[in-house]
């Protein structure tokens, strides 16, 4: 399940034998699950093995419900999301981050309510890839895990990240 799918760029990465539900709130592409998560919580049906957040989570209204929710109804699921995160620009109109975390620690430390096995992937200035697995039980332990920074020597991977080819 993709939430927050948009134009639903991760559709071409996921392999043929495996389901893709992409979850938005506008229907712009077909066989999209429509809803808005700042009116209300709602799933498409069944079980998933992964659910993939990629730059949707800044935007809800009610971080705490929404992930409340989504770890209560997909507890022990796999779950991948990014979060960008700005000490000084939030954004503006409908770009505008609506939650308040602001830095790495802050985000690790909210998600480590809903996550267990918390894992920061990959840290970047402004945002990070995290994984972990959904959770009901609620510890507020923050998981301390080495990411990809560790292992990689970031200022070539960032040029290379960044750099047009």
């Amino acid at each position: 399940m993709d939430l927050g799918a948009g134009n639903q760029k991760l559709r071409k990465y996921i392999p043929d034998n495996c389901d893709y539900v992409p979850v938005d709130c506008t229907d712009k592409l077909a066989n999209t699950f429509v809803v808005d998560f700042n009116d209300e919580f709602r799933l498409p049906e069944g079980k998933f093995d992964v659910i993939v957040s990629l730059g949707f989570v800044e935007y809800l209204v009610d971080l705490d419900d929404f992930m409340d929710k989504l770890s209560t109804h997909s507890d022990g699921t796999f779950f991948l999301f990014t979060y960008a995160y700005f000490k000084d620009n939030p954004g503006k109109g409908k770009f505008k981050k609506l939650n308040k975390l602001r830095t790495f620690d802050e985000v690790q430390e909210k998600f480590s309510n809903y996550l267990e096995d918390l894992r920061p992937i990959l840290h970047l200035k402004k945002a990070a890839l995290f994984s972990g697995t959904l959770t009901s039980k609620r510890t507020n332990k923050p998981t301390l895990t080495k990411s990809l920074n560790d292992s990689l020597p970031l200022p070539k991977f960032r040029d290379y990240l960044f750099t047009r080819r």
